[in-house]
């Protein structure tokens, strides 16, 4: 080293200073920019010449200061613990979501919903049996069509909450598709800046807010790959290696009618395997598609048949006017039945099938107007296996669900918003530490500067010695 090597020693400190104070203005800049992660400069001491060159000394002072690198301060457990909770929180969210749109497909308690129109329809078979042979048999017909009507709402609301889930499957798997293809570039970019020892902190900052946003879609995380780049792990696998992305598709159904038969499914369209799915909006959807909607379209299925299997099987046994006051009727006549051709009874397909001359109100033969029958159907009302009370069974589990579900999208909520501080806490910028840091390297420039100055002066007093 040469005798007035400290003044490479200054120089190197002033180098490092200088790119400090630049990061530290980077990260001020960037105090309110989404995303951002806060750098850090490396600096590391320079040793001095292990073996002394010729015509030079080494007084073991050192060679100064290096900048060795300009690293991202993130923690990788807490980033993984954010996309898992994003995840979770995607997809309580759609359930949570998902049941209230059901609903309000069948609002209950409620002066529209179909159970007051229930009460309604077996109050008009009170009045009948009261009167059998006045007005209040259009009252009947028009009641339980009433029924059947709501019941068409019910089924039809839902089965366009399918159809909308259904589409937006296809543009959120669309979207996934579209944000993998983004991450591998950004990956091979990332790989290419590496190699060549080019910074790349502001393309792995928008890399990895891509995988939030495919934990929030999908509910993936990211494990740490080769070069600087990271895979993207769905389910086990790797949805994103590198810069190479595998791409989803959706199969099964794409009406309500098929929902049970073919379920939804997301798959990989290399190779048709089904993807596992456990989190994120798309986990979400599909469980809505397969699940929840189904479910609740079978129980009200099952309602409607149960309705019309009651009263029709009353009703069948009963006598109406079409034969005349003194004739025998009861011909087994249903009052409810299908508006579609089909023998299935269904909440779509409801129908009551008696005019107003056709209702069974009579139990005794030869047309004498007794009412009994009437008077029966109306007790179905309160009966223990009146339909009424599948149908309250099913509008409290869907209470009960949908309260559940509200609870849990609550506490995924509360607990991402923890895991995002985390993250935050760790990478994002204090702008206190920041001016500290200011102050710290400011003041480091500033020593190196006065120890170049008063080598200068050194060395010119020397020159002067000798001149």
């Amino acid at each position: 080293m040469s005798t007035f090597g400290s003044i490479n020693t200054a120089y190197s400190s002033l180098v490092a200073q200088r790119r400090a104070l630049d990061v530290t203005g980077q990260n001020i800049a960037n105090a309110n920019t989404p995303g951002y992660s806060r750098q850090r400069v490396d600096m590391n001491s320079v040793a001095g010449p292990s073996v002394p060159a010729l015509f030079s000394t080494y007084d073991g002072t050192g060679g100064g200061v290096a900048v060795t690198d300009v690293s991202r301060i993130r923690d990788d457990f807490y980033a993984v613990r954010q996309q898992i909770e994003h995840g979770n929180l995607a997809s309580s969210d759609r359930a949570q979501q998902t049941l209230s749109d059901i609903e309000d497909a069948v609002p209950e308690p409620s002066d529209t919903g179909i159970a007051k129109t229930m009460q309604d329809f077996f109050k008009s078979f009170t009045n009948l049996s009261q009167n059998p042979g006045g007005s209040m048999r259009q009252a009947v017909v028009e009641s339980g069509q009433g029924v059947a009507d709501k019941l068409h709402d019910a089924a039809g609301n839902l089965d366009q909450q399918w159809s909308n889930l259904r589409q937006t499957l296809t543009t959120s798997v669309a979207d996934v598709n579209a944000t993998t293809t983004e991450i591998a570039n950004l990956n091979k970019a990332i790989q290419f800046n590496t190699a060549g020892g080019v910074p790349s902190n502001e393309l792995a900052d928008k890399r990895d807010a891509l995988v939030l946003k495919l934990s929030d879609a999908i509910g993936v995380t990211a494990r740490p790959g080769k070069d600087g780049s990271v895979d993207v792990m769905l389910g086990g696998s790797a949805l994103v290696s590198g810069s190479n992305a595998l791409t989803l598709g959706i199969q099964g159904a794409s009406v309500p009618s098929d929902a049970t038969t073919t379920p939804v499914k997301i798959v990989y369209t290399n190779d048709g395997s089904t993807v596992p799915l456990s989190g994120g909006d798309v986990h979400g959807i599909v469980t809505a598609l397969t699940d929840t909607i189904p479910r609740y379209k079978a129980q009200l299925d099952g309602f409607a048949a149960d309705l019309a299997n009651q009263v029709n099987t009353l009703h069948r046994q009963g006598y109406d006017l079409t034969n005349g006051p003194d004739v025998p009727g009861g011909d087994g006549r249903d009052y409810f039945g299908t508006n579609d051709g089909t023998t299935s009874v269904t909440a779509a397909n409801i129908k009551v099938v008696v005019t107003a001359d056709q209702i069974a109100a009579s139990a005794n033969p030869g047309g004498n107007l007794d009412g009994g029958m009437a008077t029966r159907i109306a007790a179905l009302s309160t009966s223990t296996s009146s339909p009424v009370n599948s149908y309250k069974t099913m509008i409290s589990g869907l209470g009960v669900e949908s309260a559940a579900a509200q609870q849990r999208f609550a506490t995924r909520k509360d607990v991402a918003a923890k895991a995002d501080d985390a993250m935050t806490t760790t990478s994002g910028v204090d702008t206190d530490e920041e001016m500290t840091n200011v102050l710290a390297f400011q003041r480091g420039y500033e020593a190196a500067a006065k120890v170049m100055t008063t080598i200068d002066s050194t060395i010119n007093t020397l020159i002067q010695m000798v001149s």
